[in-house]
């Protein structure tokens, strides 16, 4: 049995628990209202630009083809202007801290999976899947980003989209938001040639533009703009994820505190009734003693 003075101090410490819980929880639940409507604007954006972007190529496939060949880019099932390394790169956005459930160790745990049977360059966002990786003892050497978990400064977003763009094949490894409740393990093939012959194959207008300064030098803009705006909207994706992974974890932690309390009262009231029956069978003798005397 706990005494009455231990109960008081568990019962401050967890209240004081609790307190802190619901206050990380508010800024999580802030941090994701704020990055939910950064994503739905970005979504947005890059679905008309996306769109133009599609519409040129459809209209001008011929002409794309034949700058193509000129540039000597050898896989044409892609309508690009860039020409890349022919490497694939893959790369996992995970966190610095914890508190984000276990949507960070299962992003891991699929991306290891994939380059365990993918040969590919490798790069890491955040400490913590940096140490998950380490501890796999892999053996595979890797570059590293060090990135915040909230508010990525353009720059450093634009430096990882310079460092991305050149490959042949770029799988990026992310949680993505669902809901509140449902952070899902994803991973996004950038340059994906499915997608692409898809694409071409939509029947979409012919329509006729005027380029300047010419046709290659928008569509080179065009498609690293793209591709920098794709990579800005994963890593906010991501954020927004783990800040709803954390509302969740928080949450959970929060009801195991207040289960706990409610564990620590019941004991409380059930040792304060003990107290006042042992006082009142005290005075109960006491009396009975007296009457005798």
């Amino acid at each position: 049995m706990i005494n009455n003075q231990a109960i008081q101090a568990e019962l401050t410490r967890l209240t004081n628990l609790k307190t802190l819980i619901e206050t990380y929880e508010e800024i999580a639940a802030n941090r994701m209202r704020k990055n939910r409507s950064i994503v739905l604007a970005s979504r947005l954006f890059n679905e008309g630009l996306g769109d133009m972007y599609q519409q040129i190529k459809a209209s001008y496939g011929t002409q794309l083809i034949t700058i193509m060949q000129r540039k000597k880019i050898p896989n044409q099932k892609v309508l690009t202007m860039i020409k890349r390394n022919g490497k694939t790169v893959s790369l996992l956005i995970s966190s610095n801290a914890g508190l984000y459930g276990d949507i960070v160790p299962k992003i891991t745990e699929q991306f290891i999976d994939f380059i365990s049977k993918t040969p590919c360059d490798i790069a890491i966002i955040g400490r913590l899947g940096k140490r998950l990786f380490e501890e796999r003892n892999l053996n595979k050497q890797y570059i590293y980003f060090d990135f915040p978990d909230v508010d990525t400064d353009p720059l450093e977003i634009e430096k990882l989209a310079n460092f991305l763009i050149n490959y042949e094949k770029i799988y990026i490894f992310f949680g993505k938001f669902i809901s509140v409740g449902v952070q899902q393990p994803t991973m996004l093939d950038v340059i994906g040639e499915e997608k692409e012959e898809v694409a071409q194959k939509k029947a979409l207008p012919q329509t006729k533009y005027l380029f300047e300064p010419s046709l290659e030098q928008v569509m080179m803009f065009f498609e690293q703009q793209i591709f920098t705006s794709l990579i800005e909207q994963t890593v906010k994706e991501a954020e927004l994820a783990k800040f709803a992974s954390r509302m969740v974890t928080l949450d959970s932690a929060t009801e195991n505190v207040k289960q706990a309390l409610w564990m620590l009262q019941k004991e409380q009231r059930i040792n304060q009734h003990r107290m006042q029956n042992k006082k009142q069978q005290e005075l109960l003798t006491g009396i009975s003693l007296w009457g005798k005397t």
